[in-house]
């Protein structure tokens, strides 16, 4: 496509490689999931849901964080 030729894209695509072909793949469209429309990430029920649980943390992690807040020893390879 020339910088003179004034088609846009679509035009371009019809005119090249045949009406049937772009025609179908201009006239597709989908719809988001939230509007009901197919998931675009699927997983199974066991891996969604250590996926999607929250808190996402422990009470080991949690326990970690207070214990590291208490004694303040944030950095002691720097010491």
């Amino acid at each position: 496509m020339s910088r003179r030729d004034s088609r846009n894209r679509r035009e371009f695509v019809l005119a090249s490689s045949g009406a049937g072909l772009a025609a179908s793949a201009f006239a597709k469209t989908e719809s988001l999931a939230l509007s009901g429309g197919p998931r675009a990430v699927t997983a199974p029920g066991a891996i969604l849901t250590s996926l999607t649980k929250w808190p996402r943390y422990t009470a080991a992690d949690k326990k970690a964080l207070h214990d590291l807040i208490d004694t303040g020893d944030f950095y002691p390879e720097l010491v």
